[in-house]
């Protein structure tokens, strides 16, 4: 009684046998009203979304509730409007963009049960649903669903909890999931579904290493768009199919550099160097972390000299390179600047729709996007962020890279991806290449197992912040001091303080102390982090200071 009658897949597509595999391993874990961790596993392209949709049509039809999260719900629309077809109005959606009114009477229709369906991003894990039976957190290896400042917490764990205290069926999809999340497979906590294959005639696109140092020296100068990629382009545009040219970093150029002491235009408020930025009448250097602005200078802020030049190269200056190279292509941009009237929907519709021939764009094109004449992927610069002094920069350059490489050849047109990088033979381009996902992980994994980092042992991170560099750094050593001491009864080993990879923010300069547990318990962490708040932190006056368990940026 209450439940939905499960006639919601009239129309939707037969599922394969893999699919149908999940569905019933799902159908088993809600019969038995157990709480159950599946990992779902499969290629760009499998159909996990219709598992997903499938899982909670079997929820529903057992009067059970579910709460679906998304990273970033308004990158998705395709994604979005499956869900909200299946379901109709008895969905509720929960987004940043909500009034207060109406996210108060999306919680009540939920809290009194009239839907028992709830989707959205990170903050729409604590929605009240009633009769919580299935959760499913889609692209669960995603860093948008942790929240950085204010009150922090990760979705995806808060979910995982949620499900635990419900008795509820928990999904965790995705074609890169974390490498913790495969540990935890490993180690017999969670279950593992894979879907090896994409769905129907659609086959993984080949993928083209492109070794940008031969392409400069043939050149004499550095390169942006190489001679393979140049040529699966414009084969695609002459069979009327489509191209898009990824690359990670906004703007026009990341630096400006004088070429009298070499030194870059810096923020005058954070420790990195302005954007710059092309705009009608001019240009504007931007600071991506404070958003200060400042016009381009005449000359060296620094030195004076004039001769300011712009080095290395952000989407405008791919759009332009592809403006020039094809000169009678539709080209258009797609990251966070171009795309801040409406989320980027008249976009992507238009290139759904081949109104467009080339996108340009960031990590926003790996969200799930389906194209069905897309058959040319190029990683203009697959390098970027590759190199970040992060423990996890690898792994996640693997997955973006996986994802982004994904969008290509989705349908009956065999697809095509290049990778441009000055380092042909990191590990991580090799794994991605050959679609060695096992290969990656093992490596990873033992890599992580020597230097002492998650899955193996579990961390917090202590920032300090001030306005004054003396500041933070006497406050941070005070609590490094306290770490220590305290942390000898559980084995807690702390390293530094030191000044942060990003020593200096919106005007504050920034310490960091690492907190390492013995092993994968989180109990010596949270004991340990309880007595430093209760001893009393050195904050007052302008010091701030943050406590991060199971940091997912180091920066």
């Amino acid at each position: 009684p209450g439940g939905w009658a499960l006639g919601e897949t009239a129309g939707a597509p037969a599922p394969t046998p893999e699919q149908s595999d999940a569905i019933d391993w799902v159908r088993g874990a809600l019969d038995a009203r157990a709480f159950r961790p599946l990992v779902l596993q499969g290629v760009t392209g499998s159909g996990k979304t219709e598992v997903y949709l499938r899982a909670a049509e079997e929820a529903l039809a057992r009067g059970m509730g579910v709460l679906f999260l998304v990273p970033e719900i308004g990158l998705t629309p395709q994604f979005l409007g499956r869900i909200c077809s299946r379901f109709a109005d008895r969905v509720a959606l929960l987004h940043s963009g909500l009034g207060q009114r109406e996210r108060a009477l999306q919680w009540d229709r939920l809290r009194r049960g009239e839907v028992r369906l709830a989707l959205g991003a990170r903050s729409a894990v604590f929605a009240p649903v009633a009769d919580l039976g299935l959760v499913v957190v889609d692209e669960e290896h995603d860093p948008a669903y942790k929240q950085e400042d204010g009150l922090r917490y990760h979705a995806k764990h808060v979910a995982l909890y949620r499900a635990r205290l419900c008795g509820a069926v928990a999904i965790l999809g995705s074609a890169t999931p974390d490498v913790e999340t495969l540990w935890q497979c490993r180690e017999g906590r969670y279950a593992w579904h894979g879907l090896p294959r994409r769905v129907g005639d659609a086959r993984e696109p080949e993928i083209r290493v492109v070794d940008l140092r031969q392409e400069d020296r043939r050149r004499g100068r550095r390169t942006l768009i190489s001679d393979p990629l140049a040529r699966a382009v414009g084969r695609a545009l002459e069979r009327g199919e489509q191209a898009v040219l990824f690359l990670n970093r906004r703007g026009f150029s990341p630096v400006l550099v004088c070429g009298g002491c070499g030194e870059p235009v810096r923020c005058t408020r954070c420790a990195v160097s302005l954007t710059l930025h092309r705009r009608p009448g001019g240009g504007v250097l931007l600071c991506h972390y404070c958003g200060a602005r400042r016009p381009v200078p005449d000359a060296c802020p620094g030195c004076s000299s004039p001769g300011l030049s712009p080095v290395g190269a952000g989407t405008q200056r791919v759009v332009e390179a592809a403006q020039a190279r094809w000169p009678g292509a539709r080209v258009a941009r797609f990251d966070r600047d171009a795309v801040r009237a409406d989320g980027g929907r008249a976009v992507l519709e238009a290139f759904r729709r081949g109104d467009l021939d080339i996108l340009v764009g960031t990590q926003m094109l790996a969200k799930g996007h389906h194209f069905p004449r897309l058959t040319v992927v190029g990683v203009v610069d697959a390098d970027v962020g590759l190199h970040f002094p992060d423990f996890r920069a690898g792994e996640r350059s693997f997955q973006l890279l996986v994802q982004v490489v994904g969008r290509a050849g989705r349908e009956d047109r065999p697809g095509t991806a290049f990778l441009q990088t000055r380092s042909p033979d990191h590990p991580v381009f090799r794994a991605v290449a050959a679609g060695d996902r096992e290969g990656f992980l093992e490596a990873e994994l033992e890599a992580r197992r020597i230097a002492g980092y998650p899955p193996f042992r579990r961390l917090a991170l202590v920032g300090v912040s001030a306005p004054g560099e003396d500041a933070a750094g006497a406050a941070a050593r005070a609590i490094a001091r306290a770490a220590r001491e305290g942390g000898r009864r559980w084995g807690v080993e702390v390293l530094g303080p030191a000044p942060a990879p990003l020593e200096r923010l919106r005007g504050r300069w920034r310490f960091q102390v690492l907190l390492r547990a013995p092993g994968p318990d989180p109990r010596p962490l949270t004991a340990l982090l309880a007595r430093l708040r209760a001893g009393g932190l050195p904050e007052g006056g302008d010091v701030r200071v943050t406590l991060d368990m199971d940091p997912v940026s180091m920066l």
